[in-house]
């Protein structure tokens, strides 16, 4: 079998899983709800208990399943086509899970991060940036950058407004040096226009 086709069907597993356990889930809470709950309730609940937790210890088996299948997946393809597939997939400096992986078992088991990157032909800022941020990581996925913040203050965008409104026929950067402004003129278009205020 296939990589491709064994990630799908795991994939396929993994959602029945997560369906099952719902479903499971929602028929104790009903059981729990019904007023006169002999002993059989109680023995069915107890089964659907156990039924649980077979299944979500199923649903784990076949996650790391599938990240396993994964990672076989990127050493596979690192071997046939030379560590060069790995660089080529580290693009712009986000590299996928797998190859995280394999970064950070190579440094737990003793490699230096000069000695990996040479081994994966990485950069070698790229393989210390990840080790350096592993604990931050969910299963070695890409961690999500911080908001920027604006450039202007919500007093700055009101006398703009009102500068603005005033003075109809100034350019922006006539607007932008009399309203003592820090920003690009972009973001004075975005301001206006988000106010319907057009040139």
């Amino acid at each position: 079998m296939d990589p491709f086709s064994a990630t799908v069907s795991v994939a396929g597993l993994v959602s029945l899983a997560i369906q099952l356990v719902d479903t499971i889930q929602q028929i104790k809470e009903f059981l729990r709800n019904v007023s006169e709950a002999p002993k059989e309730p109680d023995r069915l609940i107890d089964l659907l208990d156990q039924l649980e937790g077979i299944l979500e210890n199923k649903y784990l088996m076949t996650k790391q399943k599938q990240l396993d299948i994964e990672l076989k997946t990127e050493i596979a393809m690192s071997t046939v086509l030379g560590n060069s597939y790995l660089a080529k997939s580290a693009k712009r400096g986000h590299l996928t899970p797998s190859i995280r992986g394999i970064i950070i078992g190579k440094k737990s088991e003793g490699a230096y991060a000069a000695q990996i990157a040479r081994d994966l032909n990485l950069d070698i800022g790229t393989v210390k940036y990840t080790i350096a941020k592993t604990s931050l990581r969910h299963e070695n996925h890409s961690i999500k950058p911080a908001a920027r913040g604006k450039s202007y203050t919500d007093a700055d965008e009101r006398h703009l407004l009102r500068y603005v409104r005033l003075h109809p026929k100034d350019t922006y950067a006539q607007v932008i040096k009399a309203c003592g402004l820090d920003c690009k003129t972009i973001t004075v278009k975005k301001i206006l226009k988000r106010h319907s205020i057009t040139n």
